[in-house]
């Protein structure tokens, strides 16, 4: 299978070709398209697919750097299938653009308690749009668009230039700017780009080690443990060896360029040949801002007809030498279970009558003293429990089956899982986006539903 991976950047695009098999990836060239508009940069790109013969080509999309961001997160959350629930309102608070007018993924990079780090990234919907719908209309619609951020890591990572539990500085080297990227593992910590238009050669060194050292503000630990421990210098321009012995003396670490040579490409390759192996399912980083109505659903066939035969054969030979043994044991497995079932029997259905009775008893008590379901009282004594100290309530209204609270608190998201938590609430969601007020605090909005005696009693015995 061949994939192409394609970086859009501002004056250009860089590409990766890369041929794919069951058992490896092979770099089959590297590719640049220096046309002056979107339509000559494609019809290059459809010069290349035509003139290789490839078929069925797949394509994937790194964009630019300046128009998507990484970062981690801590969000509190029950199961990983509340994360994206909680993310809606946190989004604002991190983003700089209006979340309606953004794609973003995550991936979860560890847990504890009830609180989950995630990689987040996210770019403009109109960004990553216009890159989808333009390929589509030229019959080359992307199966993966990822981040700069995250395909720069997924390519040295891949090939092992770079060590994993490391921190590393991605220091890049362009004709109108310098860019400075650190990775504390997988986790970006630190970016920051320089225009350079004004500024001579001989400054470049003193503004990377200047940026560099910015950087080690963002790392965990005492200061005095703080330390990148290897850099890698993505270069358009020719660095002579003085200029990196230089750095990697000055910042007490490995430095070097071209970090993609043994695979014959340039270190300027990696965000294409990283967003290529996203594509593949290869990366470290997973994350697709593809919108799903542009992506191409695309199953490698072999995987999938490898797994069928190596399943029939070993059904084939399994069934061929077991089944009557199987089902001897089978049948005299049930016939032992169908005895014991039916000593059983008695016991469990007077049980059965026993519960139903009391069940009765305690319904008939309830509805005698009007207690079908919580006070106003038993619910205001149940949220004084269960609020942090940091929340206090301006509002509450409660009408029988549903409340309704607002007030303020230093983390509002952290409220869902702790009323969530509450035996007398249920379906309790934000009824309106949490803003930020004066202090730090969060100004909020919740709405729950109260359970009934019966509902608590009906969870309580199906918890059992």
């Amino acid at each position: 299978m061949d994939l192409l991976g394609i970086e859009t950047r501002k004056n250009s695009w860089v590409a990766v070709h890369l041929k794919s098999s069951p058992l490896n990836v092979k770099i089959e060239g590297f590719i640049s398209f220096a046309g002056a508009s979107f339509e000559e940069r494609m019809a290059e790109l459809k010069a290349y697919i035509a003139d290789k013969g490839l078929k069925d080509v797949r394509i994937a999309v790194g964009l630019p750097r300046e128009s998507s961001l990484s970062m981690v997160l801590s969000i509190p959350a029950p199961k990983v299938e509340a994360i994206e629930g909680v993310l809606t309102y946190e989004l604002e608070k991190h983003i700089p653009f209006d979340v309606d007018e953004a794609y973003h993924g995550y991936q979860v990079l560890k847990k504890e308690n009830k609180v989950f780090s995630i990689l987040l990234a996210a770019a403009r919907k109109e960004v990553v749009d216009e890159v989808a719908e333009s390929f589509a209309r030229a019959g080359l619609a992307p199966d993966c668009i990822a981040t700069w951020q995250s395909s720069l890591f997924n390519a040295f990572y891949h090939w092992k230039n770079i060590s994993g539990g490391k921190t590393t500085a991605f220091i890049g080297i362009n004709e109108d700017d310098i860019t400075v990227d650190v990775f504390s593992d997988l986790i970006p910590i630190y970016s920051k780009s320089i225009n350079t238009t004004e500024v001579s050669k001989k400054n470049w060194l003193a503004l990377i080690e200047k940026e560099l050292k910015f950087s080690l503000f963002c790392l965990g630990g005492p200061p005095g443990e703080r330390k990148l421990e290897e850099g890698i210098v993505i270069s358009e321009e020719e660095l002579n060896e003085e200029f990196l012995q230089t750095l990697s003396d000055t910042m007490d670490m490995p430095v070097k360029e071209m970090g993609l040579q043994d695979q014959g490409l340039p270190s300027t390759a990696a965000a294409s040949l990283g967003a290529a192996l996203c594509s593949l399912g290869k990366a470290q980083v997973k994350i697709n801002l593809a919108p799903a109505a542009s992506v191409r659903k695309v199953v490698p066939l072999y995987f999938t007809n490898l797994f069928l035969a190596s399943v029939v054969a070993a059904l084939a030979v399994v069934t061929g030498f077991s089944y009557l043994v199987q089902d001897w044991r089978a049948l005299r497995g049930l016939n032992t279970s169908l005895s014991d079932v039916k000593e059983r029997k008695d016991e469990v259905q007077g049980l059965a009558l026993k519960q139903r009775g009391l069940d009765r008893r305690i319904s008939s008590m309830r509805e005698i003293d009007g207690k079908n379901a919580p006070s106003t009282l038993d619910v205001l004594r149940e949220l004084t429990g269960l609020l942090p100290n940091d929340t206090w309530l301006t509002g509450f209204y409660f009408n029988g089956n549903e409340v309704t609270v607002d007030g303020y608190s230093m983390r509002a998201s952290l409220l869902l899982i702790k009323l969530g938590e509450s035996r007398f609430l249920r379906d309790v969601k934000f009824s309106g986006p949490v803003v930020k007020a004066q202090g730090g605090k969060e100004r909020f909005r919740i709405d729950m539903m109260v359970n009934t005696y019966e509902e608590m009693e009906k969870d309580r015995v199906d918890a059992r």
